[in-house]
């Protein structure tokens, strides 16, 4: 996106700003498109006994 490269950013950086600013102005956000799969790295588990 010509708008990223122009400020030096990440595509998804810049996607992310948008996804944000949109939701603090109350903005429709189709949740479908921001929804990311957590891999099984990034899940913790915690020891048994804590919670």
């Amino acid at each position: 996106m010509q708008i990223s490269k122009d400020l030096d950013i990440n595509d998804k950086t810049l996607y992310s700003w948008l996804r944000e600013y949109k939701k603090a102005n109350n903005i429709h956000v189709d949740d479908r498109r921001t929804t990311q799969k957590t891999s099984s790295k990034e899940t913790a588990t915690l020891p048994k006994g804590v919670s």
